[in-house]
């Protein structure tokens, strides 16, 4: 965020107060959001384990992710990773 305000000649805080007027989310909200988003395509798809999706989208407590994205979908992540299993021809 520093280099961010730096380069764009304001203050830290008045960056973030822009970004939460534009998004309705702080710079943390919406990049955490974006990573369970990308790690909810990587379930869909059936790329890698609960874990592995998560380590990689840099969620580094398995507890901590599970809750956050049933709190994002609805459900919890193994479910979505499951569902993708459950529909594929000869399974």
């Amino acid at each position: 965020m520093s280099d961010l305000a730096r380069m764009s000649g304001v203050s830290v805080r008045s960056l973030q107060y822009a970004f939460q007027d534009r998004h309705r989310l702080s710079p943390l909200q919406y990049l955490r959001q974006v990573r369970l988003d990308r790690a909810h395509e990587d379930l869909g798809q059936g790329v890698g384990s609960v874990a592995e999706i998560a380590a990689y989208w840099g969620f580094t407590n398995p507890g901590c992710f599970a809750r956050a994205y049933r709190d994002r979908f609805g459900r919890f992540p193994a479910a979505t990773r499951d569902g993708v299993r459950a529909t594929r021809p000869g399974h």
